[in-house]
């Protein structure tokens, strides 16, 4: 039951099929989501994408001794250049959106800002043509409401079916201000024939659905997916077999 509720797990039995890679991790945080992601997909490379400095340095020593893990240091976004960072009480939070203060805010003071710096941010599209990367085979994001900002970066890869599939976390109310909500991500996705396979680790407050982990398939390998995940659960449940 644990592992049916684990997003990166279920990625890698569905996806075992096809041949992953490339991996983007955007939203790298100190870096656990991409060794963990190398560790399922152990024969990929995996490019983790993290603007904030105290969260680089940390990532570059949990991944300095594997090579096919390399540190970008800068955010995803849907242009290139340099933006405004809010850094919080939670690090974690930290976003180019600021927190709100309305109250289902489910995080709190964890979410108040204490600074604000300058990031550099780029493309996927922009990022891929310089490093001759021509297509991802896994898109995981975990940007703290620039999630479909960073898509819209993406949608030369979209429009060209050159992204197979996308681990994306979504919110169901805005804990950002002017924050895009789930509708609208998925919404996008499904206009370049991404659709949506399920939700993991969905978190509520006071009985309000707040967020999940969307896992999302493009439907030219959708057929192989579908065939790879038959066997693995059980009939008409979201659990392992």
């Amino acid at each position: 039951m644990e592992h049916s509720d684990e997003p990166f797990f279920i990625t890698a039995k569905i996806l075992k099929e096809s041949s992953i890679n490339i991996i983007v991790d955007g939203g790298a945080s100190i870096g656990d989501t991409s060794l963990r992601l190398f560790e399922l997909f152990p024969d990929s490379k995996v490019y983790a994408f993290e603007p904030y400095l105290p969260f680089i340095e940390i990532l570059k020593k949990k991944t300095k001794d594997n090579p096919n893990i390399e540190v970008q240091p800068f955010a995803l976004d849907e242009t290139k250049g340099s933006r405004a960072m809010m850094v919080n009480e939670s690090e974690g939070t930290n976003s180019f959106f600021t927190a709100n203060q309305l109250e289902n805010q489910p995080y709190g003071d964890l979410m108040r800002k204490k600074d604000e710096i300058e990031v550099t941010s780029k493309t996927l599209d922009h990022w891929a043509g310089k490093k001759k990367i021509n297509g991802i085979d896994l898109h995981k994001l975990d940007l703290q409401g620039n999630e479909l900002a960073a898509l819209r970066g993406a949608t030369q890869h979209l429009e060209s079916n050159r992204v197979k599939a996308i681990l994306t976390e979504v919110s169901f109310i805005p804990q950002y201000e002017d924050q895009p909500l789930a509708p609208e991500v998925m919404g996008m996705l499904n206009s370049y024939d991404v659709d949506l396979f399920n939700l993991y680790q969905i978190h509520y407050h006071n009985g309000q659905l707040v967020q999940a982990d969307a896992f999302f398939i493009h439907r030219s390998v959708y057929e192989e997916t579908i065939r790879a995940s038959k066997p693995l659960f059980l009939p008409h449940s979201k659990f392992l077999s």
